[in-house]
């Protein structure tokens, strides 16, 4: 793991939960949610002759789904984070839709 996600890579103090998280999203061993499940699903769906597309949600500054973060931690693009950018009306209990900054689609 260190090989493939060198902790030099990450930002100080959180090195550790950075290379994790990393590793976790790209193999989608949670819930099978992450790069690796996703893009052999899609190459399921093209060898059937399914129109498949992706898209990457990558603001590094959209609002967390969590009041938990610890200071310091940048959550970068989370799972689900994209969902207030499409619908105003999605919360999860939180104002995300308000903490939108002028530059962010959806504003």
């Amino acid at each position: 793991m260190l090989k493939e996600y060198p902790l030099s890579e990450f930002p100080a103090p959180y090195q550790i939960a950075y290379a994790l998280a990393a590793e976790l999203t790209d193999s989608g061993v949670i819930e099978g949610i992450g790069g690796c499940s996703e893009q052999n699903l899609a190459g399921q769906f093209v060898r059937d002759g399914t129109p498949t597309f992706f898209y990457e949600f990558d603001d590094r500054n959209a609002p967390p789904l969590s009041n938990s973060i610890p200071p310091g931690y940048q959550d970068g693009a989370g799972h689900a984070e994209e969902l207030a950018y499409m619908w105003p009306s999605f919360t999860n209990g939180l104002s995300f839709y308000a903490e939108l900054t002028a530059p962010q689609p959806g504003r």
